[in-house]
């Protein structure tokens, strides 16, 4: 079975904006808790770039959207964490 150092894994997470979590499938350990956890993050994110979009910053520049009324994907709105 592969594995990957915690340095890797650490490096990884740095570079995707996630937080670092040792687990184990062998052993179950934390691999419903990372999960989750990775989800939530995932699930905040996508909610922050949709309300930016949907609040773009006062005065500067102003880009006129070719689909000005254009509405998010359905499946976006409909994600839930239990």
């Amino acid at each position: 079975m592969p594995q990957v150092s915690r340095e890797r894994g650490e490096q990884l997470a740095i570079e995707y904006g996630i937080k670092f979590m040792e687990t184990s499938a062998k052993n179950s350990i934390n691999v419903e808790d990372a999960f989750f956890t990775l989800a939530r993050d995932i699930k905040a994110q996508t909610e922050k770039k949709l309300k930016e979009a949907s609040n773009p910053p006062k005065g500067g520049i102003h880009v006129k959207s070719s689909e000005p009324n254009r509405k998010p994907p359905s499946w976006l709105s409909k994600c839930s964490i239990l």
